[in-house]
């Protein structure tokens, strides 16, 4: 397989909760990680729009996101800076 990904992303098994426009949230796991954005497990991501919320912490601090790719119960998402 061909990586096409500009940075390489480190592997990690990290809780965290997808928050939408509505401001309802779905859980979820992050399986990669880097500063400039995530790979995403979860259940089925076809209702998810293309930019979110990403959070860690319970809703204490936001990670704005756009998506870049779906399959199935996983996504990419690249970090957008926070307005």
């Amino acid at each position: 397989m061909v990586e096409r990904r500009r940075i390489q992303r480190t592997n990690v098994v990290a809780r965290a909760r997808i928050i939408l426009e509505d401001s309802s949230s779905i859980d979820c796991t992050v399986c990669d990680l880097t500063v400039a954005g995530a790979g995403i497990l979860g259940a089925p991501m076809s209702g998810i729009s293309d930019r979110f919320d990403l959070t860690f912490d319970g809703a204490r601090s936001l990670r704005p996101c756009r998506l870049i790719w779906r399959k199935r119960d996983r996504m990419g998402v690249e970090f957008l800076q926070a307005s």
